[in-house]
């Protein structure tokens, strides 16, 4: 026997498949082929938008599962602050506040309170939180409890809330001329922290990706923006 049939045998003898644990796997997203590419792509697009192009793929494709699912466990969620008080403005002086009361608006129109055509299931949700740069797993379970949301969503809604007050003090500056200024102009509305995704967390991230996508204004810029 030749050293390279010695290989080709060994080779050979290899199992076909991994052999089965009692550990369940992280990834659960329905096992058509199309989903079996998004969760392996999903994981490597990380935190760019090509992971949202990715979900848009399998939006059309039906990956996403049936619209049914419950995908948000808050349908009283009260959103963040109804005072629509004055807030001081850290340049000098005070003004009214303008943006930075109520909750985000709904940018789909739909009747649930958030776009249940973009997120009709948890793994939506997940991808979409991962193409803004969160980490949380890609799999079908719905992000219910800090082991599941390891906090992140907690980080967006409080990410949202702070690039809210900084564009209302004018600390950050959105662009005069963009493709869409409907889309721009939902940037407003406050989270309530409560690590939920609850509709009006939804909205925001609606609006996040949105305006990305077509006004190139990048959340993931502004998060940072806001924090110096």
């Amino acid at each position: 026997m030749t050293p390279t049939q010695g290989a080709k045998t060994a080779r050979a003898d290899l199992p076909a498949t991994r052999p089965k644990t009692d550990e369940p796997a992280r990834v659960d997203v329905r096992r058509s082929s199309g989903g079996v590419v998004a969760a392996g792509l999903g994981a490597a697009a990380g935190t760019g938008l090509v992971a949202f192009g990715l979900y848009k793929l399998g939006e059309r494709a039906g990956w996403w599962g049936d619209p049914s699912t419950i995908v948000i466990d808050d349908p009283a969620d009260s959103g963040g602050d109804q005072s629509g008080g004055g807030e001081s403005n850290s340049g000098g002086g005070s003004k009214s506040s303008t943006i930075a009361i109520g909750n985000p608006p709904n940018m789909s129109g739909d009747a649930e309170g958030y776009n249940t055509s973009l997120f009709p299931s948890p793994a939506a949700v997940r991808l979409a939180l991962k193409s803004l740069g969160y980490d949380v797993e890609f799999e079908a379970a719905p992000l219910v409890g800090y082991e599941e949301t390891h906090g992140e969503v907690q980080r967006f809604q409080t990410d949202w809330n702070r690039v809210i007050k900084a564009i209302d003090t004018g600390k950050i500056s959105l662009p005069k001329s963009v493709k869409s200024p409907e889309k721009l102009a939902m940037y407003r509305g406050l989270l309530s922290v409560d690590d939920i995704p609850g509709k009006y967390t939804l909205r925001a991230i609606e609006i996040a990706i949105r305006n990305a996508l077509t006004n190139l204004v990048k959340f993931t810029k502004m998060r940072e923006e806001s924090k110096r």
